[in-house]
């Protein structure tokens, strides 16, 4: 379903560009670029969107002072193996 969603959206955004390209002959296209929305991203919310998903995959946060340090979640090791094998 996702996928139907985002193939609808990308046609959708394209008939939007040609209807308006269409409708004014003066226009011009300006390709923005593949990143243009993650250069517009504010560098906060992107720190903090990525200290996020560390911590989702297990890493604690602690706080030194100032600053947050992001401590790497335990090593599991199977019960029947050592260590050193």
């Amino acid at each position: 379903m996702p996928k139907k969603k985002a193939l609808v959206a990308t046609g959708n955004s394209m008939l939007t560009i040609m209807h308006a390209l269409i409708a004014d002959p003066d226009a011009g296209y300006q390709d923005l670029g593949a990143d243009y929305y993650e250069q517009r991203m504010h560098t906060r919310r992107q720190a903090r969107n990525h200290i996020k998903s560390l911590e989702r995959l297990g890493c604690t946060r602690l706080r030194t002072g100032s600053t947050f340090v992001l401590e790497p979640p335990p090593r599991k090791i199977p019960p029947n193996r050592s260590t050193f094998g």
